[in-house]
């Protein structure tokens, strides 16, 4: 059996069922400042986080102001036509993210709703498309598409020319995702005023890249067999979860060290028909793709990962990593997306590289401003969830060393006392968890501070004992 045949993927593991859509809200810190400040709208823009220009829309993007600049860089592209706003304060920007996660639940009733950052979301469709066909689709998602014949793609498809070998159905799937994901955009657009660029495909992998063709404010389809060919000349970083560190380790597949890790790993692996993890009936063959000879520079580009043997990949990876980039390069991701609930953790940070709090009183003036927008997260959830935290953590880094972390318990009934209360009994919290990490008498140079609640509560029960807890405010875990 011909080698690189066996390397193919199993056609078990290459699910064509699902139907799941990326959303992308376009330059997304730029949008929220545009809606904050209606006047920018048209203008180039650029928002500032840490003297670095984080985001830009598409006015500032035609001047030249690439993304994750330099302030300094912006100006120079963007000149006096240029509006930097500064975008430290991250509470707007999570308040919109929340509007369109609730937006997308609403839309599509019973889908797992999967958020990314604050301007990510999957959406698995495939519920939603099972119970409505193309043909009602249409009139479903924006009764102003009725007229759209049900034959037609929303967007933009990939390949262009619509074309499929598959018969599986997959591609009436697609069609009828795309339309459900037409008319959301079209209502995020008008009642949000949001603009989105969405992809929509088998996969969340194909999803996410296919998505980025065509931005913004569009949307883009991948058919079922073009995954490979999406793929073909993106860079490995491309992949999901494909890091710097992995890409080192995939660039010393041609040293003498990854030649013996492949071979103990293949000789754990039987040789199969499609796939070496199963698939079909196994069968005897030959060793998988040679490996590169001892002086090639190792794995760098997709069409290298492709041919590379997945006893190599996972000699040099792991078993988990190894078979996913096998997978992932080949554009097969059976990866669910997974309903996103109230996270567990409520944090807030800042880095002082630039100037470390080298006193107790730069820390303590820094940890005011870092509480504040603490308790406006905690009050956010509380609304949102109808729960309280039970636990307060700090963490500290000291110069370039290692971050340290303290905790302890609080009542949750704190945070339901008029704000002045309970802002410095918390405060007087962290101070002392500050002096743990860093004991009196030392001379702190803090480049790294953070502070989180976590071990919720619904309903702030247990809130009898709030002035047990005001009166030890120096004491807890650790």
């Amino acid at each position: 059996m011909d080698h690189l045949q066996s390397a193919q993927p199993s056609p078990a593991r290459d699910r064509h069922d699902r139907v799941i859509a990326h959303f992308d809200l376009d330059f997304f810190y730029a949008q929220v400042e545009m809606l904050r400040n209606p006047a920018l709208r048209g203008r180039p823009v650029g928002v500032v986080q840490k003297s670095l220009v984080v985001t830009a829309n598409t006015e500032a993007r035609q001047l030249g102001v690439p993304k994750m600049c330099s302030v300094s860089e912006a100006k120079r592209a963007g000149g006096n036509a240029l509006h930097l706003v500064l975008g430290e304060d991250l509470t707007l920007y999570r308040r919109t993210s929340q509007a369109v996660f609730e937006f997308l639940q609403t839309a599509y009733p019973g889908c797992p709703v999967q958020r990314l950052g604050l301007d990510e979301f999957f959406v698995d469709l495939t519920t939603h498309v099972a119970a409505r066909p193309v043909a009602s689709a249409v009139s479903t998602c924006h009764p102003r598409d009725t007229d759209v014949p049900s034959s037609a793609w929303w967007g933009q498809v990939f390949p262009p020319n619509g074309a499929t070998q598959c018969g599986c159905g997959c591609t009436e799937r697609l069609r009828a995702g795309a339309c459900a994901v037409a008319g959301v955009r079209r209502r995020i657009k008008r009642e949000l005023y949001l603009t989105t660029h969405v992809g929509i495909a088998t996969n969340k992998l194909l999803a996410k890249i296919g998505g980025a063709q065509h931005k913004p404010d569009n949307q883009t389809t991948v058919l079922a067999d073009a995954g490979a060919t999406l793929l073909d000349g993106l860079p490995l970083r491309k992949l999901t979860g494909c890091g710097r560190a992995i890409r080192r380790k995939l660039a010393t597949a041609g040293t003498a060290q990854a030649r013996g890790q492949h071979v103990a790993a293949a000789s754990q692996k039987p040789t199969t028909g499609t796939d070496p993890r199963g698939g079909s009936s196994p069968s005897p063959g030959p060793s998988p793709v040679p490996l590169p000879a001892d002086n090639t520079t190792g794995i760098e580009t997709m069409a290298a990962l492709r041919e590379a043997p997945l006893s190599l990949l996972v000699g040099l990876l792991g078993e988990r990593d190894g078979n996913k980039l096998y997978d992932n390069c080949r554009g097969t991701d059976d990866e669910p997306v997974t309903q996103t609930g109230a996270p567990g953790v409520l944090s807030v940070e800042d880095s002082l590289w630039s100037q470390p709090a080298r006193s107790l009183a730069a820390v303590a003036d820094k940890l005011e401003t870092l509480l504040a927008h603490l308790l406006q997260r905690v009050d956010e959830d509380y609304c949102m969830h109808g729960r309280l935290p039970q636990t307060l953590r700090l963490g500290v880094r000291q110069g370039k060393g290692r971050r340290t972390s303290r905790q302890r318990s609080v009542a949750p009934g704190l945070f339901l006392l008029e704000n002045t209360t309970r802002f410095f009994t918390l405060h007087d919290q962290l101070m002392a968890l500050f002096r743990k990490i860093v004991p009196s008498g030392t001379q702190p140079s803090v480049t790294i501070l953070s502070v989180a609640t976590a071990n919720f509560q619904q309903d702030g029960k247990d809130t009898g004992n709030i002035h047990r807890w005001l009166s030890t405010s120096g004491g807890g875990g650790g």
